[in-house]
């Protein structure tokens, strides 16, 4: 029998009150911060099943992201697999799947630290598949999402992260 090899994904959607110059040089100081990979996709081009459980009204001005395990690759199947892995794994990130997932939240954290973002979204799913969304606090989503990346191997849900502060 041969393995099913599931490909994993994290995009993130944000309203974002800043000239695209601006946004760009977000990212780019968002990207010089973190080992993970972040590239830029057309909001057009995501899935009818993600941008169905996202507010019409961000989808014409909002920015979209790939999250990848690196600059190098496109999935992010090591980071939000909720595996650990044995000391001689060559996976090019932290074993543990706990500091994998910490590495995602710092860079979540820069992008709802900033005071022009004005709602934010991150889906973890297989391919283009998510089934609901879930609103979640700055303060409580770490939580949240780490027991359902541990939970699930694959949460297949869209995150909101909003509060008083966004």
């Amino acid at each position: 029998m041969l393995p099913i090899v599931v490909t994993l994904f994290v995009i993130a959607v944000a309203s974002i009150a800043k000239s695209p110059a601006e946004v760009e040089r977000l990212i780019e100081t968002i990207r010089y911060a973190t080992p993970l990979g972040i590239q830029t996709l057309e909001t057009e081009g995501l899935t009818p099943n993600l941008t169905g459980l996202l507010p019409k009204s961000i989808l014409p001005d909002a920015y979209s992201f790939n999250i990848s395990n690196s600059e190098d690759s496109d999935t992010a199947s090591y980071l939000v697999d909720g595996l650990d892995y044995a000391k001689d794994a060559q996976i090019d990130m932290p074993l543990s799947s706990q500091e994998r997932l910490e590495l995602l939240f710092e860079l979540v954290d820069r992008f709802i630290g900033d005071q022009d973002v004005k709602s934010f979204y991150l889906a973890l799913m297989d391919h283009d598949h998510v089934e609901d969304l879930k609103v979640l606090s700055p303060s409580n989503y770490r939580e949240f999402i780490s027991h359902d990346v541990h939970k699930y191997y694959s949460p297949e849900r869209v995150y909101q992260i909003k509060g008083p502060e966004m």
